[in-house]
């Protein structure tokens, strides 16, 4: 689970730790570089991630 926010223009960013260990492409690989250069991503950005739209080698129920 990713979670972005923004407080007064500053954003944060709120990962799980497996979204830290996993080491496949993550969410955090694409939301942590356009944070830093401070590119905030919209809504529309987040939701076109959401489901499987990051992790193409899951399987549900394996």
């Amino acid at each position: 689970m990713t979670m972005v926010a923004v407080l007064d223009d500053t954003p944060i960013l709120a990962v799980s730790a497996g979204g830290i260990y996993y080491s496949d492409y993550n969410a955090l690989d694409i939301l942590l570089p356009r944070l830093m250069a401070d590119l905030i991503p919209s809504r529309e950005e987040i939701a076109a991630m959401g489901h499987g739209g990051l992790l193409p080698n899951y399987k549900p129920g394996h």
